[in-house]
């Protein structure tokens, strides 16, 4: 289970840039989130770069107001095709002029696991959910071979839009079939009729081996068309990992304290028993307004001391869905730690409205083994017996 390779940057810049040694025929998992706005409150692309300074993935992000910052989550596969002369590397430009918690960061992908990617645009006008990417083992099989039975951590990302900024379209994630449970099911997401938002979805579900399906559907009213782009589907096992500590908290639970005052999602926080070796922490919710022109704040806080990601959106209409992520690469102390989804609105009109969040997930994974057995109070933290 060291066998990832786990890198990520460490340093906060204007654009974040990973680099190291990698051998031809490696395939990597690369992840990419930050906070970014623009003070002009003008449209942007989060853009990120490839070896030989590619310009390979986007992230369109449209502000409402000045002052507005979202997640822009970005997420792919890439296999070492040759050689590089010196380092690896990847850039991260988020395009616009306000950022924070600009990270970077990889890890090597292993047999069993499956990653999807379509940066081309995909759309529909159906009044019905279609399927507009699909995770697949090999390109047109539509389906995974899961090769033995366990859990399995499934995380989806796309850009989302509608034609119309008014009205209402949605975009969940699927396993296993329309009649199946759905995934963070965003009800109306457009900000911008030509831009649109990023959207994200996570969940741990147990798999048995064989056939399955996982897509990203779309529907809107019928009329209006909604589109999809730079679309992505990872699956990671679970058995592949030393381990991963899972939240898992869909309800809706209304964070209606005034900002800065925030208040802790319902079921929204995770404690881990950790080692002091490398996590990924992956997190992901959606909040929604329902009074127009009110500003939600949102955020993942570890340990009730550090903001992991905050965001700032100004509603453009009444009960539009933003969906908020959290990327973050750390080696904690060992012992207890939290992390927990949380919102706030401003006092502007205050008592009215509710700022809703639902569909949370927290995923915080180990990247490398334990070597050493720690007790603490008689209780096993970790570690291998032999």
């Amino acid at each position: 289970m060291n066998n990832r390779d786990f890198q990520y940057s460490t340093t906060p810049t204007t654009a974040p840039q990973l680099q190291f040694t990698a051998t031809v025929g490696d395939r990597y998992l690369v992840l990419a989130d930050g906070q970014i706005g623009n003070a002009a409150g003008t449209a942007f692309d989060a853009i990120m770069y490839l070896p030989g300074g590619t310009d390979y993935w986007h992230q369109p992000v449209q502000p409402v107001v000045a002052g507005d910052i979202f997640s822009c989550p970005m997420m792919f596969d890439y296999t070492i095709i040759e050689a590089p002369p010196n380092n690896f590397d990847f850039t991260l430009v988020p395009g616009g002029s306000v950022y924070s918690n600009l990270i970077v960061c990889a890890f090597k992908l292993v047999d069993g696991e499956f990653a999807s990617v379509d940066a081309s645009a995909a759309s529909t006008s159906s009044a019905t959910y279609v399927s507009l990417m699909t995770l697949e083992d090999s390109p047109g099989s539509g389906t995974i071979t899961v090769p033995v039975a366990g859990d399995y951590l499934i995380r989806a990302v796309c850009n989302a839009k509608l034609n119309s900024s008014t009205n209402s379209f949605f975009v969940r994630l699927v396993v296993d079939g329309a009649a199946a449970p759905s995934y963070t099911e965003a009800t109306k997401m457009a900000v911008s009729a030509t831009v649109g938002g990023p959207w994200e979805a996570m969940v741990k579900l147990n798999l048995a081996a064989g056939t399955h399906t996982v897509t990203i559907d779309v529907k809107t009213n019928g009329t209006d068309t909604a589109t999809i782009s730079f679309a992505k589907i990872v699956m990671l096992r679970e058995d592949a990992f030393p381990r991963i500590f899972y939240l898992d908290s869909r309800s809706a639970a209304n964070a209606n304290t005034v900002y800065p005052t925030y208040t802790t999602k319902a079921s929204g926080t995770l404690t881990a028993r950790t080692q002091d070796k490398p996590h990924l922490l992956l997190s992901s919710w959606l909040s929604l307004e329902s009074v127009n022109a009110r500003i939600v704040y949102n955020r993942t806080l570890q340990d009730d001391t550090t903001a992991l990601a905050e965001t700032i959106n100004k509603m453009p209409a009444a009960n539009i869905e933003f969906s908020h992520t959290a990327l973050s690469a750390f080696t904690p102390t060992v012992g207890d730690h939290t992390f927990k989804i949380q919102g706030a609105k401003d006092a502007t009109g205050a008592g009215t409205g509710n700022n809703t969040i639902s569909q949370a997930a927290i995923a915080l994974i180990q990247m490398s083994d334990d070597v050493t057995v720690r007790i603490r109070g008689g209780v096993l933290l970790g570690g291998t017996i032999l």
